[in-house]
């Protein structure tokens, strides 16, 4: 892998946490394009809004700030393992954050502060291993120049900085607002893996404790003095819109304070989530309809359905014919299909998001594993500013690829803005498992012919299945070309004399997603 180089200018110094504190920060541009794959070099950012990654105090808690979204995982203990190890921290010391919305936290491998494709330890493992080094260098550093002796005469052990010869020593606290005004090494020494302490033991958890105690914050735990609760109603057919509705009926029900259209539905607001509940059971909104003018409505689509499209355009490709030759020899060979249904994510957490929209600020409190689109979509319903928002990420009751999307973000900040109040939208179950971007669909049909060595001589491969890709590039729909639908199958880490793969895009109309 390519080695980072920290260019003092990336980093953003500050001794500013309350006059006796330490932060180092430091940008990175992806050091990989997602369409094209190809390498670009590190690019210097200015400006003081950097990110952190670290933060000292003055009573030696360490708080190192993760850029990946935690939903079960273990990605914020993983990645502060990272840094605790360059930096030779005492993990007992150690907390964790998770970033805000900030361009500066793209993950190295994406061009997005997204958490998916398990890019997560890959993405950050050299550029973290660069910054827990240098702040452990500044420390050293520090501590050197306090006792007036070399910085090569000093190591640093479990969030101490030991002086070898007169076994003198500083906590990391101790020397937080000294190590702050320092200058950032270019190019710190990183650890031999055969010193590691943390990386690639078993560590307890962070994020831990506080699941065991009840204590730890999900999107869905969230409270905000004043906040109202709301509950949405979505059309049954995809695409379809409301037709009718009984916004008195709702408004009787004790609670309820407003029944507001969101995009696809509409939502109950309420002092509570269950009156919430109760009000749209009142509400019994009607619709009608189901894709845009001009394309077929999937009402009453059914699996049978489903699969009679994935086989017809099999068919379409048509079967391969075991050679005559191979059969006549006794040779063995297969000839088999496999389908797999539509899923959805089924997230133990249901979709949850909570906005305060104002007239020149916005902040939200969301499980999301997509910051980066969770901004754009603030941004696009209030017409504010990048730094008139702030995004607030949550523990996650399960991601899964389902809290990439941010239907559930819409929803609560469209209704925050019109009621110019803090507002949690829950999702029922019964909506989470209707309106999901459900996993695709797909059909495979295989003809393999066996050698006599029983490994295979011939491997054709028909697939049929839904395109996600297109949702985000709409030419891959037009060219029946999707590398997410085709990975696994269209290449194989195997040598096969004749190999032939085929994929037909065959789109039912049911939303899919990663």
């Amino acid at each position: 892998m390519e080695k980072f180089k920290i260019k003092r200018r990336t980093f953003l110094k500050s001794s500013t946490l309350a006059g006796t504190g330490f932060a180092i920060g430091i940008a990175f541009e992806p050091l990989k394009s997602f369409a094209a794959k190809s390498e670009t070099s590190v690019t210097a950012t200015k400006g003081a809004d950097l990110g952190l990654w670290i933060r000292i105090s003055s009573d030696g808690t360490i708080t190192l700030i993760a850029p990946s979204s935690e939903m079960g995982q273990g990605v914020n203990t993983a990645l502060s393992m990272i840094i605790a190890e360059e930096m030779e921290a005492d993990w007992q010391s150690i907390k964790t954050e998770t970033t805000p919305a900030n361009s500066d936290y793209k993950n190295p491998e994406q061009p997005l502060q997204i958490t998916g494709a398990s890019s997560s330890i890959k993405g950050f493992w050299e550029p973290l291993r660069e910054v827990g080094a240098a702040a452990r260098e500044m420390l050293k550093t520090s501590a050197a120049q306090i006792w007036e002796v070399p910085a090569s005469q000093c190591n640093a052990h479990s969030g101490k900085i030991i002086h070898q010869k007169s076994g003198r020593e500083f906590s990391f606290g101790e020397l937080a607002e000294a190590a702050g005004k320092l200058d950032i090494p270019s190019d710190p020494p990183l650890k031999s893996p055969v010193d590691y302490k943390l990386v690639g033991r078993s560590i307890p958890r962070l994020d831990l404790p506080d699941k065991v105690t009840g204590s730890a914050k999900f999107g869905i735990d969230v409270r905000i003095s004043g906040m109202l609760f709301a509950t949405v109603r979505q059309s049954p057919i995809f695409e379809g819109e409301v037709l009718s509705y009984d916004e008195t009926a709702a408004k009787e029900v004790r609670g309820v304070k407003a029944v507001v259209r969101v995009p696809n539905g509409i939502a109950v607001v309420a002092d509570n989530t269950w009156r919430a509940k109760k009000g749209m059971e009142a509400l019994n909104p009607k619709f009608h309809g189901g894709k845009t003018a001009g394309e077929p409505s999937n009402a009453g689509l059914d699996s049978l359905q489903v699969r009679q499209q994935l086989r017809s355009a099999l068919d379409v490709e048509g079967k391969t014919e075991i050679d005559s030759k191979h059969s006549a020899a006794g040779l063995p060979f297969l000839d088999l299909e496999y389908e797999v249904p539509f899923l959805a994510h089924a997230t133990l957490e249901p979709m949850n998001c909570t906005a305060h929209v104002q007239n020149d600020f916005c902040e939200i409190w969301v499980p999301t594993q997509n910051q980066e689109k969770s901004l754009d979509v603030v941004k696009e319903i209030t017409d504010l500013d990048n730094d008139q928002i702030r995004i607030n990420t949550t523990l996650l009751g399960g991601g899964f690829g389902r809290r990439l999307e941010t239907d559930f973000v819409t929803q609560a900040v469209t209704i925050s803005k019109l009621l110019q109040k803090p507002v949690q939208v829950i999702w029922m179950r019964e909506e989470d498992m209707q309106h999901d971007y459900y996993r695709p669909a797909s059909m495979s049909r295989f003809q393999i012919s066996l050698g006599p060595d029983g490994f295979p001589q011939n491997w054709k491969n028909q697939l049929a299945g839904p395109s996600i890709l297109k949702r985000y590039f709409a030419p891959l729909g037009w060219l029946g070309f999707d590398p997410t639908s085709t990975e696994g199958a269209e290449e194989l880490p195997y040598s096969i004399p004749d190999f032939d793969f085929d994929y037909s895009l065959v789109d039912p109309g049911v939303p899919v997603g990663f």
